[in-house]
């Protein structure tokens, strides 16, 4: 019975955790046909929670079309034609004209084979995809819709925040189950979450202190030494940096305001196509909201005055070194009100940065002092006498190499300019009756 099967794969993809398009059901229905239709399935491809509407993103299916092409199959079997694909009809043809040419079949369970060698089968087939494309973007709009419904009625839509706990819920609303902010927690699409200030005291009091350090003045780098230094780890287990402690000052979360859509990366759908969703009270504030309202103010300023200057604009960029940490300082423009802007190099000693050194004092320099000072110290160096004499010895050995090499343009002229000469010198000694012939030769 082997020998008579003809070799085919099965793919499965899923994109979603319901249960009818769960893969032992694709796997199930896919053996069922290749029964009937007479094929062997050798190898198995599978990509799961990926959609279908982005092909290069789906790393089983990118193998399986240049399995096809290398022609180790002759059929794909599916369990619909959604499964394959849910991208524009224009997009998916490109994977009908290449399985084409490579001789393989797309079979289905709920159609049959795909034809796309004649007017109908073709027809059908873009009928078939435009419909897939459109039920996925009725899907995106009635999730969408779903999600802004559940975020007015303050109910949560996203992951972890660090300092606070997840309370899950069931579909009755009965607490089941509280989730630590460190643990990895995938709750039924039916629960519903809400946040409480973290079992993990230090956590909740790291995040106060980090916020009313900014209220008092200090800097972003100065929370994140603190951070690192009372042993926190982020969330994802990671070291605090300058961005970890940015995106946490700037979480209204921890004033207890539920904020949606920020993050939405839909593609035909977005829950901030109509403005960010804000909830306030969704749930228990680990900080007064009038100091987060504070310190974003505080963030604001010091954003519009503290920006790096465009590259080029400093003489020394890259080459001035910070004297305490050895790391590279970096131009900066700063602005105070009714005064012009000042420019600086400062230090970009950074936590997980290469050379970071915690105790360094993150220290900045006038451009205009500095570079003044590196060009009088130049200066004072070219005019000594020592200096002088070193620099013409070595303009002297550059001229004396240069003079001694002689580059490959120069020797294919040489070599022209002799075959030139005795051309001539032959031409010379011509006799006269060889003349004609020498300018048939010449006009040829």
């Amino acid at each position: 019975m082997i020998a008579t099967t003809k070799p085919a794969v099965g793919y499965i993809r899923m994109s979603t955790d319901r249960q009818e398009n769960s893969p032992d059901r694709q796997r199930r229905e896919i053996k069922a046909l290749a029964d009937r239709e007479g094929y062997r399935i050798p190898k198995w491809y599978e990509d799961h929670g990926l959609t279908g509407t982005e092909s290069a993103n789906r790393p089983e299916f990118q193998s399986l079309l240049r399995d096809a092409e290398r022609g180790r199959f002759e059929a794909i079997l599916l369990h619909e034609q959604s499964r394959f694909s849910r991208e524009d009809i224009f997009d998916v043809m490109a994977h009908w004209r290449l399985r084409r040419e490579a001789g393989v079949e797309i079979v289905t369970c709920q159609r049959g084979r795909l034809r796309v060698d004649d007017l109908g089968g073709i027809i059908t087939a873009i009928i078939d995809q435009h419909g897939t494309r459109e039920e996925s973007i009725k899907l995106a709009g009635r999730v969408v819709s779903g999600q802004r419904t559940r975020a007015l009625q303050g109910k949560r839509i996203g992951g972890t925040v660090f300092g606070y706990d997840r309370q899950l819920y069931d579909d009755s609303g009965e607490p089941v189950q509280r989730i630590s902010f460190r643990q990895k927690f995938r709750k039924p699409a039916t629960w519903r979450s809400k946040l409480m200030p973290s079992d993990e005291h230090a956590a909740v009091e790291a995040v106060q202190w980090m916020f009313e350090a900014i209220q008092s003045g200090e800097s972003i780098g100065y929370v994140v030494r603190g951070l690192n230094e009372r042993g926190l780890r982020t969330a994802a287990d990671k070291a605090f940096t300058f961005n970890s402690a940015i995106g946490m000052l700037r979480n209204p979360a921890y004033a207890g305001i539920l904020r949606v859509g920020k993050y939405s990366r839909a593609k035909f759908c977005r829950l901030d196509d109509e403005g960010l969703i804000f909830v306030d009270d969704a749930h228990e504030a680990i900080i007064d909201p009038d100091l987060f309202y504070a310190v974003q103010a505080i963030l604001d300023r010091r954003k519009s005055k503290h920006r790096r200057a465009a590259s080029g604009k400093y003489l020394l960029s890259g080459l001035v070194r910070c004297g305490h940490c050895g790391n590279r300082m970096h131009g900066v423009e700063r602005k105070s009100r009714g005064k012009s802007p000042q420019l600086f190099y400062q230090c970009c000693n950074a936590p997980l940065a290469p050379g970071y050194d915690a105790d360094c004092p993150h220290p900045a320099a006038r451009v205009d002092r500095l570079e003044a000072f590196v060009i009088k110290t130049m200066r004072e160096f070219l005019l000594s006498t020592k200096a002088t004499e070193r620099i013409k010895a070595t303009i002297n050995r550059t001229k004396t190499k240069r003079s001694k090499q002689v580059s490959s343009d120069e020797r294919k002229l040489t070599a022209l300019r002799q075959k030139i000469e005795r051309g001539s010198e032959n031409l010379a000694l011509a006799e006269r009756e060889d003349f004609a012939a020498i300018s048939k030769l010449l006009n040829q």
